[in-house]
């Protein structure tokens, strides 16, 4: 399978986010928020880990093509799990994927609430007005995501996690369940970073494999180097541990933040009647520009409901 090519320096440099204002710390906790509300909607909709990796690939490239001021990153979470849903072959219905990201969403603001905790969540009326709403801005939403990615969304299929598989049999003679399990980890943290976007999937389970060995002490070949083995260079290998290692000083759980610009409605914005983001009434307006020569994308409906997990 053809493997995508990585996202430009230029762009990695100076993200359309950060052209619009938003601080680049305050970008990777916005990434890292989506991510992280993806994986618990995959645990909650029991989809592979392939999913989950590949629908976080499609978020984490689409907000190098289009800027967080411009798409509530918690719909783009879930158009891109829908899309991935496709791309994967799960037999994940929209309905489904709705259901899933309003329960992590009520949840959020129950735990955000003392004097609700321990009550049951309600139920989404999928025939209602926050489910239709839902839908569609979730389904416009992925209909900008493949404008923006087009056919390359297909090739994000390939995830590390089977390179390292393989990687292990070759490196590791005798198989080690507590080193598969630990660079397993370490591919999963990794979909909170861009990593995705700048190097090829087998550098990165290359890197995996690393840490995980470095952390359990275990020897790996060195003459001849096992990374060669694997078709990575070394300062390449190096370079993606730090930044894999650079994820656990960073907060957690990610929090949540409204980044649009001001005066501004944010296309595919998830709302919450209980915060002073602003009324469902008002008209959406269209996206910005985006970095392509495509035109300008329709209209996008927003919700009315919004929030933050916790995993």
């Amino acid at each position: 399978m053809q493997a995508p090519a990585p996202v430009p320096s230029e762009i990695l440099n100076c993200t359309p986010s950060q052209v619009d204002g938003i601080a680049s710390d305050m970008e990777e906790e916005l990434r890292a928020f989506g991510v992280v509300l993806l994986q618990r909607a995959s645990v909650l909709l029991r989809l592979p880990q392939s999913t989950c990796v590949t629908a976080s690939s499609i978020l984490q490239r689409f907000f190098f093509r289009r800027s967080l001021a411009d798409f509530d990153v918690r719909i783009t979470a879930a158009a891109s799990l829908l899309l991935a849903c496709k791309l994967q072959g799960s037999e994940r219905r929209l309905k489904h994927i709705i259901g899933v990201f309003y329960r992590l969403h009520l949840r959020w603001q129950s735990e955000g609430r003392s004097s609700s905790s321990g009550r049951p969540l309600p139920s989404l009326d999928l025939r209602g007005r926050d489910a239709l709403e839902m839908k569609q801005a979730i389904i416009s939403v992925e209909q900008q995501i493949l404008s923006e990615l087009g056919f390359g969304a297909s090739l994000l299929l390939e995830t590390p996690h089977r390179h390292m598989l393989q990687f292990l049999r070759t490196v590791s003679p005798t198989p080690r369940l507590d080193l598969a399990q630990s660079a397993w980890n370490y591919l999963n943290d990794s979909t909170c970073s861009t990593l995705c976007c700048e190097y090829q999937a087998h550098e990165i389970a290359t890197a995996s494999i690393f840490l995980a060995a470095d952390k359990l002490g275990i020897p790996l070949p060195s003459r001849p180097p096992w990374w060669n083995a694997c078709y990575t260079r070394y300062e390449d290998m190096m370079q993606i541990a730090k930044t894999m290692n650079a994820l656990y000083r960073r907060p957690f759980p990610p929090r949540w933040h409204q980044v649009h610009r001001k005066d501004a409605e944010v296309p595919g914005c998830l709302r919450s009647p209980d915060t002073e983001e602003g009324s469902p009434d008002q008209s959406p307006r269209e996206a910005s520009r985006s970095r392509s020569p495509k035109p300008a994308p329709k209209k996008v409906v927003r919700l009315t409901v919004g929030g933050r997990s916790r995993r």
